[in-house]
């Protein structure tokens, strides 16, 4: 009884599925194929210029669903061109060096140069003491520092100009022979410590240089080092308005000089980058031994200043007619 009843109940559940996937199929059968729409396209046109393509105004065309013969531009370019017009398009979120891979125009760096006489001098005066322990190095160290600091001052250098350049405590060593079982081999030993203390100090009366100089030399005795002396200007703002002039004049009379060569004439500006500007120092190096023989001979040290040339420099693209 059960065999038949389990039978019965496999034969219905057969006959159920079948209809329902009947009935599935007569569904999808009426139901008609989606047809993609598209929304409206905004083509930006361009105009053509010399330079390029300039942007003109907007307009919605509805889609046909069809080609529109349009090709849309990536890496930020707005713009949508005809794809075989042939009309060259500028992208604003390039660079003017990154989109002329084959750049057209007079490429010009112009410079332009002023020489100036120099308005300051820096000196680098340092000491160097050594000692079998480190306090006493940086203890002499000091004491030779601050006496040079205190000359300085009392030859008119104010106590702003008067700048830490460098300072340094480091071991010194020497190497000695040891004799062993193995053999005669060499190792460090520790003799003591060396402490290096440089300032810049800036002297804004140039004739009061040499006086300054002989003053640290007697203040630090034997533990006095003066490195250099270097003579610059301090403000070079004043002089970037005409070194820019200068430069620009420059490049334009580079362009015109090509352009009569190659008969051709030079067009408007395309574009302008400055380059950057410069304000050398002139460095006079003042050997120790110098400075004591100086000052053993109560003589001043004479200092004198060379005239510095400021530059400034631009580079101009200038189109060709």
């Amino acid at each position: 009884m059960n065999r038949k009843l389990w039978k019965k109940s496999t034969v219905f559940l057969g006959l159920s599925v079948v209809s329902l996937m009947a009935i599935t199929a007569m569904a999808c059968s009426s139901e008609k194929p989606a047809v993609p729409t598209r929304s409206p396209e905004t083509v930006i046109t361009s105009v053509a210029t010399s330079e390029g393509v300039r942007g003109g105004a907007s307009e919605t065309r509805p889609s046909t669903g069809g080609s529109t013969g349009f090709s849309g531009m990536s890496s930020g370019i707005e713009a949508l061109v005809p794809v075989n017009s042939g009309i060259p398009v500028r992208s604003p979120s390039l660079g003017f060096a990154q989109e002329h891979q084959n750049p057209t125009g007079l490429w010009i760096n112009g410079v332009g140069e002023l020489s100036v006489s120099p308005d300051v001098a820096i000196l680098s005066l340092g000491v160097e003491s050594r000692a079998k322990t480190v306090a006493e190095a940086s203890g002499a160290a000091a004491s030779a520092m601050n006496r040079i600091i205190d000359s300085a001052k009392a030859n008119g250098v104010a106590a702003r100009d008067i700048s830490t350049q460098h300072f340094n405590i480091q071991p010194e060593y020497r190497w000695i022979e040891v004799k062993s079982a193995d053999g005669n081999h060499g190792k460090q030993e520790l003799t003591g410590y060396i402490v290096t203390n440089t300032a810049a100090v800036k002297v804004r009366a140039l004739d009061n240089v040499g006086k300054v100089i002989d003053a640290a030399v007697v203040a630090g005795r034997d533990l006095v080092r003066v490195n250099d002396v270097q003579f610059t200007v301090e403000d070079t703002v004043k002089y970037a308005a005409e070194m820019r002039e200068l430069a620009a004049k420059d490049a334009l009379a580079k362009a015109s000089i090509y352009a009569r060569a190659l008969g051709v004439k030079v067009g408007g500006v395309i574009y302008i980058a400055e380059l950057g500007s410069q304000a050398p120092v002139v460095q006079k190096d003042m050997p120790y031994a110098r400075m004591r023989v100086a000052a053993a001979e109560s003589a001043p040290t004479p200092i004198s200043a060379d005239t510095l040339k400021l530059t400034a420099s631009v580079q101009v693209v200038f189109s060709i007619q």
